[in-house]
């Protein structure tokens, strides 16, 4: 079988002096090589590895099409199981069926509170959170990548020793711009992904939906997981776009950043309320987001209801993720506290 890693980087060789590909840039090489690595001996990886080959054949140039994405989605399967495996977990697909079933069984080993050690199955549905519009935005990426690589030969050809140029890239969109809309595209293309069946699996097991941002270019933060953070150094809040996607409620304030000091900074109001508060998806039991497309940079975060605090999946998600928060902001105070403690380690405490 023909090698992942090398499919991939001739593709972005291929692609990178004349436009951008923004799903190839988020195919990692050091993942690539892993995945390849792996498949001699994992049965899983390997049918995944031979299904992101044939789209990424089937896509054939450099022009972006829906193969690209089928590409993808084969790939962060692959990605997604490695790297819970990664974390200490068992993992295994599940075989697609007639009815809708969810991606992965994930079976987790932790000590009770009376230090008994216990094992748990949860059920993950996975999505790949492509740009809006289709094929659209992608197509609008390369359009503008070109056109400044153009403006770049063109520096060169004149004489410029350093030549330079910039583009503009619009994964939700330009119908509208700030936190609100960015928040309301997401729920959006979450909501129109999934179906109440794919979370009540056999005997209506609880199931955790697992939502893979990773090509988006700019990763989120962990104080996206708080309804309202501060940036210091810029001097307002902000609201927490994966809180308010989790937990947003209808004719809710968003906190936008201004542009310059002394600018209000409320956004429009929420006209939909976020997932985790919609009753259509009640069977969900839980989401984890991941942020973020290189290896070891790729963080999980986690988001349950108050209410559910005692269920397994819950359990899961404290054991699997980098920052977990429910709806009442119970973990909050971990940000700051971890704040805190990196303040201390860079800049020290001077003692009386």
């Amino acid at each position: 079988m023909e090698s992942l890693y090398n499919t991939v980087l001739k593709k972005k060789q291929d692609v990178s002096q004349i436009t951008c590909n923004p799903t190839l840039g988020a195919m990692d090489l050091d993942y690539c090589k892993i995945l390849d690595s792996l498949v001699p001996t994992d049965d899983f990886v390997t049918s995944r590895v031979k299904s992101c080959l044939k789209e990424l054949d089937l896509a054939g140039g450099i022009d972006f099409n829906g193969h690209y994405l089928s590409a993808f989605d084969a790939y962060n399967e692959a990605v997604t199981y490695y790297d819970l495996k990664q974390r200490g977990f068992n993992v295994h697909g599940i075989p697609e069926a007639s009815s809708s079933t969810p991606d992965f069984e994930v079976e987790f080993t932790f000590k009770d509170w009376d230090g008994a050690q216990k094992t748990e199955n949860v059920f993950l549905e996975v999505k790949s959170l492509a740009y809006a519009n289709g094929n659209e935005e992608y197509k609008k990426a390369q359009d503008a990548a070109f056109e400044s690589n153009v403006r770049i030969e063109e520096q060169h050809n004149r004489g410029r020793r350093f030549c330079s140029s910039e583009y503009c890239v619009s994964p939700l969109g330009d119908k509208d711009t700030g936190p609100t809309a960015e928040i309301e595209e997401f729920n959006k293309k979450i909501c129109n992904n999934i179906k109440p069946s794919q979370f009540k699996y056999g005997n209506d097991a609880d199931t955790i939906l697992f939502v893979d941002m990773s090509q988006y270019m700019f990763p989120f933060k962990v104080e996206e997981c708080l309804p309202v953070f501060p940036n210091v150094q810029r001097h307002y809040s902000a609201s927490g776009r994966l809180w308010m996607i989790a937990f947003g409620i209808e004719g809710e304030r968003i906190f936008s950043w201004p542009e310059f000091e002394g600018k209000g900074n409320f956004d429009k109001l929420l006209e939909k309320p976020g997932i985790l508060n919609c009753d259509e998806f009640s069977c969900i039991k839980g989401i984890i987001f991941c942020s973020g497309s290189e290896k070891g940079k790729r963080k999980l975060y986690g988001f349950y209801r108050y209410e559910d605090e005692e269920l397994k999946t819950t359990n899961f998600i404290h054991h699997a993720c980098d920052f977990v928060n429910d709806d009442k902001n119970t973990y909050g105070f971990k940000f700051f506290k971890n704040l805190e403690e990196d303040l201390m380690k860079r800049f020290g405490g001077n003692e009386a």
